[in-house]
């Protein structure tokens, strides 16, 4: 389906390793330096150095920095080591961190073991900021540097203190610490200043044989504040053509879409797209480190979500549906896109109406085509559909309770994202079902789906997001495909034998 692989941009992290270190090892392979080599004004090779760690994604090292700016540091670091370390004769441990920022001088924090006095980790900082670190030109990058006086702590590094997190062990943390609004908060505000300034980068990078993902990428970057993401991508034939640009399992496109939607704060939508793009991810491209992360940040905003609504289950269980009605009122002040807690709150206002003697009885019922429409606009794949008030409503219904049936037998996992997808497209979720699609005919085995056209229902998907050119660009009999597609989706719908699975 695709019709090319997205090349690489600029020179990349393997390089940094081997001119900051000296030497050409693997970033991967840390490379022990013995204590007797030469100093750093003899090789540009620190006597101290032991090993260099990037903290942060590696593959940002092609987009933040300049030219030759990062490696032409490496020198300089090795000299700030030699001077802060060579008056030192305790074996001692040292890691070094140092974050790079855009707008102003490197910070740095220390940790060791036996624990530094306070004079030389004044002069280590000193040194270090001396040394004159490059400045970034996206967003904040994070190397760590283990050195050694002598043969170094008998404890090992893992005596070292205190412990230095990682940016992201920092950012998990402080979710971990915060309030379901603040996590919102967080959420949105690193997607916003240090995702999508980066993703965006990336395809502009991109070289001119691929137009569609560096249009994405200038679109992103004039356009990423205003509209539904729906309305600024899915009707986008630039947008679909950069998706067929892209080589199978990197999903640096589509990764754009993840961090519009938490950028807006719509969390249920980001997991949504979640789940199958990072199922279909390779792991070693910059869109990949950022899923990893991503993943981690939604558990923990989940786990705090999920808990306050069992707390408001309980209390509907225990008939104090005021009380629980009360509790998803917060929960949908801090998170209002919610589809759970909306539903929920939904479900204990109707059984409070049927308890005998209410005065509203029936009221709620009339409000659920308004409750329905925020439901699906915050989750468009909720497994519940309340009231049926047509025989389409009942067949959608149905097609929603397919989904419970869904990833119960890792075995059939590829088989499962094709059920999904077919549901996604019965119940007219396009952008959904287009994407899935997508992914099965780049990232599945053709047997996975028989002889199921994958690439017809990607273009039938995209077709009915009112994108009628890009069908152009394949061969074939497009009608009589969408018209079979058309049968199939009305067999499933009635429920008719096999076709309904």
């Amino acid at each position: 389906m695709t019709q090319g692989g997205l090349r690489a941009v600029g020179w990349s992290a393997l390089c940094l390793m081997l001119l900051l270190s000296g030497c050409a090892r693997s970033l991967v392979s840390p490379v022990a330096v013995s204590p007797s080599a030469q100093s750093a004004s003899g090789s540009g090779r620190s006597r101290f150095f032991v090993r260099l760690e990037v903290r942060s994604s590696e593959a940002l090292v092609d987009y933040n920095f300049s030219g030759k700016e990062l490696s032409d540091w490496g020198p300089r670091l090795s000299l700030a080591l030699d001077e802060s370390l060579g008056p030192e004769s305790v074996a001692q441990t040292i890691i070094a961190q140092v974050t790079l920022h855009r707008d102003r001088e490197a910070s740095v924090e220390l940790s060791a073991s036996p624990v530094l006095s306070s004079a030389l980790s004044q002069r280590l900082v000193r040194s270090l900021r001396e040394s004159a670190p490059p400045k970034t030109k996206l967003v904040d990058f994070t190397l760590r540097v283990v050195a050694k006086v002598g043969a170094g702590s008998p404890d090992g590094e893992s005596a070292c203190l205190p412990k230095l997190l990682s940016p992201h062990e920092k950012r998990l943390a402080e979710l971990q610490a915060a309030t379901l609004g603040q996590r919102l908060q967080i959420l949105q505000a690193w997607s916003e200043q240090e995702v999508l300034p980066v993703l965006t980068a990336a395809m502009q990078a991109a070289e001119p044989d691929f137009p569609g993902v560096r249009g994405v990428g200038t679109l992103l970057q004039r356009e990423r504040k205003h509209g539904p993401v729906s309305q600024l991508l899915d009707g986008s034939m630039l947008y679909w053509r950069g998706l067929l640009e892209m080589s199978p399992g990197n999903p640096l496109l589509l990764s754009s879409r993840l961090f519009l939607y938490l950028a807006r704060g719509e969390l249920d939508l980001t997991r949504l797209y979640m789940k199958p793009i990072y199922y279909f991810a390779k792991s070693d491209n910059l869109a990949h480190d950022y899923l990893e992360q991503l993943r981690d940040y939604l558990i923990a905003f989940y786990d705090s979500l999920d808990a306050r609504i069992r707390v408001g289950v309980a209390l509907h269980d225990e008939s104090r549906f005021d009380d629980a009605i009360s509790l998803y009122d917060g929960i949908l002040r801090d998170y209002p896109c919610s589809a759970l807690a909306l539903y929920e709150r939904w479900f204990a206002k109707n059984e409070k109406e049927l308890r005998p003697g209410s005065a509203q009885a029936g009221s709620s019922l009339d409000e659920w085509e308004q409750v329905r429409s925020d439901v699906f606009r915050c989750n468009p794949m909720f497994e519940i559909d309340a009231v049926s008030v047509n025989e389409q409503r009942r067949q959608q219904m149905m097609r929603r309770l397919a989904l419970r049936a869904l990833w119960k037998d890792r075995r059939s996992e590829g088989e499962d994202y094709l059920r999904y997808a077919d549901i996604a497209l019965d119940l007219g979720e396009y952008g959904l079902a287009a994407h899935l699609y997508f992914l099965i005919g780049t990232g599945l085995s053709a047997r996975a789906y028989g002889d199921r056209n994958v690439l017809a229902h990607f273009l039938y998907s995209v077709e009915k997001l009112g994108v009628t050119e890009l069908k152009t660009l394949f061969k074939g009999d497009h009608q009589r495909d969408f018209a079979d597609i058309d049968k199939q989706r009305a067999a499933r719908l009635r429920g008719d034998g096999k076709l309904a699975n």
